[in-house]
């Protein structure tokens, strides 16, 4: 996740982030998994790209199916409000690196980040219908910084010598970075061939879907923002 970094960073023990990392995915597929299958097989290819539009057809008793939606959306709703917390705090830090807004708790940041959500919620009431869209940034963007552009990082880190690196971190310029020579620097063939084969499969699957999602934009009719 292209938010990890940031997580790891304000953890008090970074180190431990691997393995904070492995037990938030095993949690998340025990919770995904059986939710997702079992709605697969009830409701099949009737799903709508909104899933929350999706009722089923064999419902017999209308109330009972609207209050368990409204509970359904109560829920969402206090997760989005949550988790944007969460997600949006990296993107906030870096244009308020760009905006020299203070680090520490001020007015500025208040306002700042006020003008973001703004901002954030004009694009939602100006794109009714964000499926299209959501599909298209999840297949390119999300596909370059969650597959692609980590491993390609990886290794371009891994071929700069320690010393280089110290004086890039540092902020000192370096006219010429030298490639890994000391075998002991470098990476193991298998850890290699694990990060092309990522990027490999990340680029296909980036260009698959992001022809599919730009392919369903054109044929999709958008309605009018309701500003308008």
């Amino acid at each position: 996740h292209p938010a990890f970094p940031t997580f790891q960073t304000d953890m008090k023990k970074p180190g431990d982030f691997k393995w904070a990392v492995l037990l938030g995915y095993l949690v998340v597929m025990v919770m995904y998994l059986p939710i997702s299958s079992v709605a697969y097989f009830i409701y099949g290819k009737n799903v709508q790209s909104n899933i929350l539009l999706t009722k089923s057809r064999d419902v017999d008793n209308k109330e009972v199916s609207d209050v368990i939606n409204q509970v359904v959306e109560v829920l969402i709703t206090i997760h989005l409000i949550l988790g944007l917390l969460i997600v949006i705090n990296p993107f906030c830090q870096e244009l308020e690196s760009y905006a020299r807004v203070p680090r520490h708790f001020t007015w500025k940041r208040c306002v700042f980040r006020s003008v973001v959500v703004i901002v954030i919620l004009f694009v939602a009431e100006s794109i009714p219908k964000f499926g299209a869209i959501l599909s298209l940034v999840g297949g390119s963007t999300v596909t370059l910084l969650a597959y692609i552009c980590p491993s390609l990082f990886y290794l371009k880190l891994k071929s700069v010598r320690q010393e280089d690196m110290v004086e890039i971190v540092n902020g000192h310029s370096v006219d010429s970075i030298s490639l890994t020579q000391d075998k002991s620097q470098g990476l193991p063939l298998w850890v290699k061939v694990m990060n092309i084969e990522i990027i490999l499969l990340g680029t296909v699957a980036g260009i698959a879907s992001t022809y599919s999602a730009i392919k369903s934009i054109i044929n999709s009719n958008f309605s009018k923002p309701c500003y308008l």
